[in-house]
């Protein structure tokens, strides 16, 4: 969608110096307690500012500030707040659907899902998705590399060793490691450390290099497992509030998608970025890195595909995005031979 008008960003700029309107103060509810998306949001918040002409001036919230930090897509629905920054996958107890635009174990890799979602028409699929289901509009908004497939205090490398393994994970990934043997735990990003510290959980998923950095988990875990099988992309979006976006008039709705557009590109740079920096980190604690066997990568994408097809089967709009975002996938394989 944003790609294919790449001559917005000369109309964005032609209409900069119009005279400022009245003011649309937006608050913005968040999952983050903090971090690295808490600082993606209030920079997309300054572009926004600037693009409009201080006409939309958004505050973004910390997790927990307006309502459950799990239920930011209802806030938005229900007008408790005039905009959200989530994660779709934690609607996934409402709509499947939402591990197919977030990043799930079968997902693309973050190279492929960029350009889906840029030129491939996911984008389109998405704003399609959240406004039928849920009745909000969604702009793809931010992006990370594939995230530490496990961080675990035991060494594990083969079939055999994911037995019994206790790991904290969501979404789809919880369905599908246990097919590998693991027992899957659920739990707020604030109960992790203490968890993974006094023994409760042996391993865990939560993000990238650097943002695992942040969490301190190489204090206590010594093993980073690659690669991310329950992960290997990550998106998050920026949704609003129906009746406020056709309030905020077409010029600076398309100010707005120029700025998710700008951000989708800019927070994973940053982020495979600051994962660069982080590594030398992980040497410095003694973290070793692991590189899971080939058994073990067979073996999750067979249980991926079946439990995929499975919720297509069940799910109309699950199958409608499964297939499209297969099928562009698909034109990548030639492609990536090349390389």
């Amino acid at each position: 969608m944003f790609g294919k008008n790449i001559t917005f960003v000369t109309a964005a700029l032609a209409v900069l110096g119009a005279p400022a309107l009245a003011v649309e103060r937006l608050n913005m509810a968040t999952p983050w307690p903090g971090g690295q998306w808490i600082e993606s949001m209030e920079r997309m918040s300054d572009n926004i500012s600037f693009l409009t002409n201080g006409e939309v001036d958004i505050e973004v919230l910390a997790g927990g500030a307006i309502g459950s930090s799990l239920k930011v897509t209802e806030a938005v629905s229900k007008g408790l707040v005039e905009a959200g920054h989530n994660w779709s996958g934690y609607d996934w107890g409402i709509d499947t659907t939402s591990v197919l635009f977030s990043g799930y174990a079968g997902s693309p890799s973050a190279e492929v899902m960029q350009h889906w979602l840029s030129f491939g028409g996911g984008t389109e699929l998405l704003r399609e998705w959240r406004m039928e289901e849920f009745g909000v509009v969604a702009l793809p908004c931010g992006m990370a590399p594939a995230e530490v497939g496990m961080i675990s205090t035991k060494r594990i490398q083969t079939l055999a060793d994911f037995e019994g393994v206790k790991m904290r994970t969501s979404g789809a990934w919880a369905d599908i490691g246990a097919g590998l043997g693991l027992s899957t735990v659920s739990m707020a990003g604030s109960e992790i450390y203490p968890a993974l510290e006094r023994g409760v959980i042996d391993a865990l998923e939560w993000g990238t290099l650097s943002s695992n950095e942040r969490q301190g988990f190489h204090d206590i875990a010594k093993y980073n497992i690659f690669p991310a099988l329950h992960q290997p992309s990550v998106v998050v979006e920026c949704l609003f509030n129906k009746d406020v976006w056709e309030r905020l008039g077409e010029r600076n709705q398309k100010l707005i998608e120029f700025a998710a557009a700008l951000e989708l590109r800019v927070s994973y740079e940053q982020r495979g970025d600051d994962d660069a920096q982080a590594y030398q980190t992980y040497v410095d604690a003694g973290v070793e890195f692991v590189v899971l066997d080939d058994e073990v990568i067979q073996k999750a994408d067979e249980l991926t595909a079946a439990w995929s097809d499975n919720h297509a089967e069940e799910n109309l709009w699950f199958k409608k995005v499964l297939e499209h975002q297969r099928a562009y996938a698909r034109k990548w394989v030639a492609a990536d031979i090349y390389r």
